[in-house]
């Protein structure tokens, strides 16, 4: 059977206090599996770069996904941005130097990064060859984590549904129900619904998985997510547990963050591994869906020029920190752009119809990919106001370059 979590009733909110209501915090980290990896071909020791030559593969390069995380030796230098050919691994441009001989390992991890504008032949791209797209849909009332509880010695698995909703950026475009395509990794099976349509309910074995959807409107822009999923059995993949209370601050200029005291394993733990704390209760033995209390990344440590990061193990002794999503938006750098109203939008910078939002979103989706992890929400989608000239956007931290546009529109 599959295990189904309830929410509460009127009668189990009032009674909430009471002897029947328990709940126990857990903390879901993530331990990516390699998917491929390989020699390095190339050494390079000081200009920036965005693909790398390799040679005697372990694994097949056709598993690799745009997305996906890279290492080369036991340093994190970003994602793959493109479909990796017999030789060639594709990456975000970096400045890391490393030698012939090395070996890069691709992991199925998704992550938080900044995505660079370039000119070639006097066309801006991004990521180097990737043509520009105009404004992508924007995917929504998705989470961007889901954990629950499964048994491996029984048919006792984890069931979730998902009923996402898209809505079209690009002014004048459409999107309808049979434009959506989700893809499930090994261990998830489809239980109802289609794979191409939003709404689907699937059944998930003991695990860690990333669940993909994306969605196209009328014009062939597409947008994806991708939705974590930790299913824990105690029997073969258990959460861990701290001893210590978990602090956890929420506030509107820094978003949620959590600091875990020290527990056995953290010592392994590299800095920007992917953590989330939950929280799972029962009332009078019903499974309560289990709350989110914070979800993100192990601080990094960085040094060297911008996108030269090097990581370090996180002491066994000391607190580790959680950086939630607007930490992240602190950490990515945003160009400024000037951005301008224009029927036919070619370029970076030209939007068909800038309102506050539109520019918003032309700033999150192309500067970076948290778009692809997180649900970005507006109150207000209209087309009301036009900005009625050229607004400057970005220009250092993307968080701030945000705020900045608040100003701006007060």
């Amino acid at each position: 059977m599959a295990r189904t979590q309830s929410t509460l009733t009127p009668t189990q909110l009032n009674h909430k206090r009471g002897t029947a209501w328990r709940g126990t915090q857990y903390v879901s980290v993530s331990q990516p599996a390699i998917v491929f990896q390989a020699v390095v071909s190339q050494s390079i020791t000081a200009d920036p770069f965005a693909q790398v030559l390799y040679h005697s593969p372990i694994g097949s390069h056709g598993a690799v996904k745009v997305g996906m995380t890279v290492y080369i030796g036991d340093r994190f230098i970003g994602r793959v941005r493109q479909a990796p050919t017999s030789d060639t691994l594709y990456i975000n441009e970096c400045s890391i130097q490393f030698s012939s001989g090395d070996v890069i390992r691709v992991v199925d991890d998704y992550r938080e990064w900044g995505i660079l504008g370039r000119v070639a032949q006097g066309v801006e791209v991004i990521d180097w060859d990737q043509p520009y797209q105009g404004l992508r849909p924007m995917i929504r009332n998705l989470p961007a984590v889901r954990v629950g509880w499964v048994s491996a010695s029984t048919d006792d698995k984890l069931q979730l549904s998902f009923a996402p909703t898209a809505y079209p950026a690009e002014h004048g475009a459409t999107i309808d129900n049979g434009s959506w395509q989700w893809q499930l990794p090994a261990g998830i099976s489809l239980q109802s619904g289609s794979l191409t349509q939003p709404n689907i309910t699937v059944r998930c074995e003991a695990g860690e998985y990333w669940l993909h959807v994306s969605v196209s409107d009328s014009g062939g822009r597409t947008s994806t997510r991708h939705i974590k999923i930790f299913a824990h059995d105690w029997q073969t993949f258990p959460p861990l547990t701290s001893a210590d209370a978990i602090s956890i601050e929420a506030t509107l200029e820094d978003g949620i963050n959590a600091t875990i005291p020290s527990f056995a394993g953290m010592d392994d733990l590299s800095d920007g591994t992917l953590v989330t704390v939950w929280t799972d209760a029962e009332y009078d033995g019903v499974t309560v869906a289990p709350r989110i209390d914070a979800h993100g990344r192990l601080a990094r440590r960085s040094s060297g020029a911008e996108g030269d990061f090097q990581y370090q193990a996180l002491p066994h002794d000391l607190t580790a920190q959680i950086i939630g999503v607007a930490g992240q938006m602190s950490a990515i750098e945003a160009p400024k752009i000037a951005i301008r109203d224009h029927v036919a939008p070619s370029v970076w910078g030209e939007v068909n119809r800038p309102t506050f939002w539109r520019i918003v979103w032309h700033l999150l989706d192309r500067y970076s990919t948290l778009t692809h992890l997180y649900e970005i929400a507006f109150d207000d989608l209209s087309n009301d106001y036009i900005h009625p000239s050229p607004v400057s956007a970005g220009n250092g931290q993307l968080l701030n370059g945000i705020n900045q546009l608040l100003d701006g529109f007060k």
